[in-house]
């Protein structure tokens, strides 16, 4: 019994998106296809992509959003619109030339390593660790408004209590 509910709720949830994602695709417009955001978008949505050209997305999308953290700390909107700025003026295929480089890179690796069998393998970690250092050094760099919010506390001095009747 809940097998069949469970299959009933799948069912609902991919006849939703179905219809979500022919909603969103005519919303998109033409111009963003070569952008990107246009780019992404196609990846993710069609099954004809590979897991690699995904997954440069995801190191393009983590190196933005980092640096995008970064310039937050001074103005959020400024933060805001580098980063729309940057998915609609970045060409789609950087990310099938980011992948390409990748690979070679995991391929050099795997024949100097004598594990060229795992070059996917290898593949995903240069992407994963790719990901993970723009966030690395965002987290080594000093917050200068931290800075200002603990010097502000310390300067804050109690008053002493006056009692009426002294």
């Amino acid at each position: 019994h809940f097998d069949a509910k469970l299959n009933c709720i799948i069912h609902c949830v991919v006849c939703i998106a179905s219809s979500l994602r022919t909603l969103f695709v005519s919303m998109l417009p033409k111009g963003l296809d070569s952008t990107m955001l246009g780019g992404m978008y196609k990846a993710v949505n069609a099954w004809q992509y590979e897991q690699w050209v995904v997954m440069s997305y995801g190191v393009m999308l983590s190196t933005i959003f980092a640096v995008a953290s970064l310039i937050a700390r001074k103005s959020g909107l400024l933060a805001a619109a580098f980063t729309v700025g940057l998915l609609v003026l970045i060409p789609a295929h950087s990310a099938r030339d980011l992948s390409t480089y990748t690979m070679q890179l995991a391929h050099e690796t795997g024949k100097q390593t004598n594990m060229s069998q795992h070059q996917g393998v290898i593949y995903n970690l240069l992407s994963a660790l790719m990901i993970w250092v723009p966030w690395l050094i965002v987290s080594l760099l000093p917050d200068p408004d931290a800075d200002e919010k603990t010097q502000k506390s310390r300067r804050k001095v109690k008053k002493p209590h006056s009692k009426k009747g002294d």
